[in-house]
């Protein structure tokens, strides 16, 4: 499942006020860029919306990306990859999240889903971007605790 951070689409934070989204929304129209104007309709739509903004917030949940450049998650914790083999890194990483999973809820991976747990992995030549999504901040952090101590992402 791939993940849009309808907050970033307008360069808002995550806490921004109803007010804040009209705002820029208004100051995206002013000068609308054809290769965002979908995206941040879409944002503008859902964000304007409390009950629909509660549901997007409740899906979107907390997000840790693991990548060389964090410019599309600008509300998410980034990390850098410690390897040089990047692509099958990052594939090991999502089993030990799986795994992580696995063994803090003895979830299956179904269950983790409907849990709220989900991965995005994405590469275009040589920029490899793995998603994490958490439910939780705890479980965000707790996991991310656990990488850096196993010295596999870095800060």
């Amino acid at each position: 499942m791939e993940f849009v951070d309808y907050y970033a689409a307008l360069n808002l934070p995550k806490n921004a006020q109803i007010k804040d989204v009209r705002k820029a929304f208004d100051d995206f129209m002013e000068n609308p860029s054809p290769d965002r104007f979908e995206r941040c309709t879409k944002a503008y739509g859902i964000l304007i919306n409390p009950y629909k903004r509660a549901r997007y917030n409740k899906t979107f949940g907390h997000l840790m990306v693991i990548e060389a450049s964090p410019q599309e998650y600008p509300n998410a914790i980034h990390y850098r990859l410690n390897s040089i083999q990047p692509y099958a890194s990052l594939q090991a990483l999502i089993e030990k999240f799986k795994n992580w999973i696995s063994d803090k809820y003895d979830f299956d991976w179904s269950e983790a889903q409907l849990a709220n747990y989900s991965y995005h992995l994405q590469h275009n030549g040589e920029n490899f971007r793995l998603v994490f999504r958490f439910p939780g901040s705890a479980d965000l952090e707790k996991f991310s605790q656990f990488l850096l101590a196993h010295k596999l992402i870095k800060v």
